[in-house]
Order: structure tokens, then sequence, then C-alpha cells
């Protein structure tokens, strides 16, 4: 591997460090805004399911919706 290849390659890591960090501090973020009105990020998906549906969907539709197993919906 050449020396600019390997600056590449540790400016490219460096920059998805970065992007995940950045991912993880707004998702803490995110949660404690949701948790101060009691929402979980789980429970604000289930909402927003619930708003597109017009408020109503079976079990099965909404385990489709958010890619869960039924059972996790009900949790």
């Amino acid at each position: 591997m050449s020396e600019h290849e390997t600056t590449a390659t540790s400016t490219a890591i460096n920059f998805l460090e970065a992007l995940m960090h950045g991912g993880r501090v707004v998702e803490a973020q995110v949660d404690a805004a949701l948790g101060q009105v009691g929402l979980s990020s789980p429970k604000w998906f289930v909402l927003r399911r619930l708003v597109e549906a017009a408020g109503s969907m079976s079990l099965g539709v909404a385990a489709e919706r958010l890619a869960s197993a039924r059972s996790n919906v009900t949790q």
C-alpha cells in the first residue's frame, strides 16, 4: 500500500468514526428529549406508524411496518 493510499484509508476511517460518534451524540439527545415526555425510541416509532395509519392497525400490520416480530410489538 502506498503512502497516499495509507493516508486516504486513515482519513476515511477517521471520518467514519466521527460520523458514528456524531450519531451516538444525536441519539442520546433524542432519547433525552423523548424521555421528558415519557417516550422511548421504540414507542416513538410505533406512534409514527399509528399516525400514518390514521390511528389504528392490526398487530400483524404493525409488526410488518416496524420490521419486528409480533411479540415485540406488544412490549
